[in-house]
């Protein structure tokens, strides 16, 4: 039984201390809403931060002295104790001189906004806090600079008689590079060096670049881009054609009114028969060799092909002759049809 109850008060004790003293190393927030931002913060006489143009902080509990004060203003002071709920405070800080809720005479609002939150503003290369700030100042020319990460720095001069509003627009410093190919996988070169295959997109910084897509088969792709923004390239390449003529034998041609036209075609066109030239001296449309491309009449024996499977025919009159011919890439063919007996 006595061992029982020294359990107990020792468990009773050992409550005792842990529950305060989890509670002390516990936090409350502490938030100051200011119509000033810049201001200086102060919890029990050390520096805690400044307004922005609120201020949040996390303490223990406690009691503390709180100061908020600026430049060309009156300072803001009182106490408060931390306990178990956040505690917030309002602070409208008061220009030195003037009726509260009144400008000072000589003296104006210079406000800067952005487009990038927490851009950094500098007033005559003097850092006054993050965008959007507004600032008191005399009347005169101040020079503003606003900054951030990943963009181009921001500058104006300008001259406040008045409230003045300045409306910084920052740039990306790195623009976006898309290039897309009509073939599948094409190597993409951004001045002369490779980046990868299509479709790729890089961050490039603004200027003019050279953008090269090449691949096998394909006549290479080449532009020049302004960058100013994110910029796309849609790259189109085209097959490298092949060269193919067609030469039809002078002993397969008729020698008789005809021999000296070599007729070729039935459209009043003529073919020689080194198949270079087409004339016009067609007098016997019986003896007219046409000539057929995968299908399609062809008005010359000389011509550019892609590489690949393609069917070549001739025909005169009833008489057709025609075979498939695979073109490979960078050659150029001479088809020289050859006709002979066969004795059964």
């Amino acid at each position: 039984m006595k061992k029982t109850i020294m359990t107990c008060l020792l468990l009773t004790a050992l409550l005792a201390t842990s529950v305060p003293a989890a509670f002390a190393q516990s936090t409350r927030e502490f938030s100051i809403e200011c119509n000033v931002s810049g201001a200086a913060v102060y919890l029990n006489d050390d520096l805690a931060g400044y307004t922005r143009p609120n201020f949040t902080a996390q303490l223990r509990p406690g009691t503390y002295r709180v100061r908020v004060q600026m430049e060309h203003y009156k300072t803001f002071e009182n106490v408060i104790k931390i306990s178990f709920r956040a505690v917030h405070l309002s602070v409208n800080l008061v220009s030195e001189g003037a009726v509260q809720g009144q400008q000072p005479q000589g003296r104006f609002n210079l406000t800067v906004t952005t487009n990038v939150a927490g851009a950094r503003v500098y007033v005559n290369n003097a850092s006054v806090g993050t965008a959007p700030i507004t600032r008191q100042v005399d009347r005169g020319t101040y020079t503003v600079r606003v900054t951030a990460s990943g963009y181009q720095d921001y500058n104006v001069s300008v001259n406040v008689t008045g409230n003045t509003v300045v409306d910084a627009v920052l740039e990306a410093t790195f623009q976006r590079l898309t290039v897309n190919s009509s073939v599948a996988k094409a190597r993409v070169y951004v001045n002369n060096s490779s980046v990868g295959t299509a479709p790729i997109t890089r961050q490039v910084k603004r200027g003019t670049y050279t953008v090269r897509v090449t691949a096998p088969g394909y006549q290479d792709y080449q532009v020049s881009v302004t960058v100013t923004g994110n910029t796309v390239v849609n790259a189109v390449l085209e097959a490298n054609l092949v060269s193919v003529r067609i030469v039809i034998p002078d002993g397969f041609l008729d020698d008789g009114d005809n021999r000296d036209g070599n007729n070729w075609d039935g459209n009043g066109t003529n073919w020689d028969g080194n198949g270079s030239n087409w004339e016009s001296n067609n007098r016997n449309s019986r003896y007219q060799i046409r000539l057929y491309v995968d299908g399609q009449f062809s008005d010359t024996s000389s011509f550019s092909i892609a590489p690949g499977k393609h069917n070549i025919r001739i025909s005169s009159g009833s008489f057709s002759f025609d075979a498939d011919f695979n073109f490979l890439q960078g050659r150029s063919y001479v088809l020289e049809p050859v006709f002979s007996w066969n004795v059964r």
